[in-house]
């Protein structure tokens, strides 16, 4: 019993040091978030903030109405957003 007993201990030392965060990697982590932010001169940073501005921007369809619509609604759904009203009719 006592042998059980010692067993299920060491089972749940063990089982609480697997679940502790691991600090080097959190470091790690914390380091490369604070340096890619002192280095905003990076082409990844140009990038993004080019496709943000593009998205921020007006859209023109040169396509038919129904085709856009589709179009809108299997993107829509494809991102799992959620669409609360949405008429074909307007």
């Amino acid at each position: 019993m006592k042998r059980l007993v010692g067993i299920v201990s060491i089972a749940a030392l063990f089982a609480g040091c697997v679940s502790m965060p691991d600090t080097n990697r959190m470091m790690s982590q914390s380091r490369l978030m604070q340096e890619l932010m002192k280095g905003t001169d990076m082409p990844a940073w140009h990038t993004q903030r080019e496709q943000i501005t593009q998205a921020l921007g007006d859209r023109v369809f040169d396509k038919d109405f129904n085709r856009v619509f589709d179009s809108l609604t299997i993107a829509l759904a494809t991102a799992g957003m959620t669409v609360d009203n949405m008429e074909r009719q307007s």
